[in-house]
C-alpha cells in the first residue's frame, strides 16, 4: 500500500518542536528519498537488498553541512 508523504507539513511539525529550518529541511529530504526508495522498491523489486535506512545514511552523510 502506498502513502503519501506530506513533506510541508513534516517540515512544519519539526520547526514547531524546535529544529532549525535548515535542520527541518534537511530531515524532510532525507525522509523524503528513504520514502521514495521504498516506494520504487515495492514497485520494481530491483534491488530486494536495499531499504531505507541505507538511502538515509547516505543522504545524511552526502549533506553532512546541513546538519552543522
Amino acid at each position: 500500500m502506498a502513502t503519501i508523504l506530506d513533506t510541508l507539513k513534516l517540515s512544519e511539525d519539526l520547526k514547531a518542536s524546535g529544529f532549525t529550518d535548515n535542520h527541518a529541511r534537511g530531515i524532510t529530504e532525507a525522509i523524503k528519498e528513504t520514502h521514495k526508495v521504498k516506494i520504487e522498491g515495492l514497485a520494481t523489486k530491483e534491488d530486494p537488498g536495499q531499504d531505507g535506512n541505507d538511502v538515509l545514511k547516505k543522504y545524511l552523510t552526502s549533506n553532512s553541512a546541513v546538519f552543522k
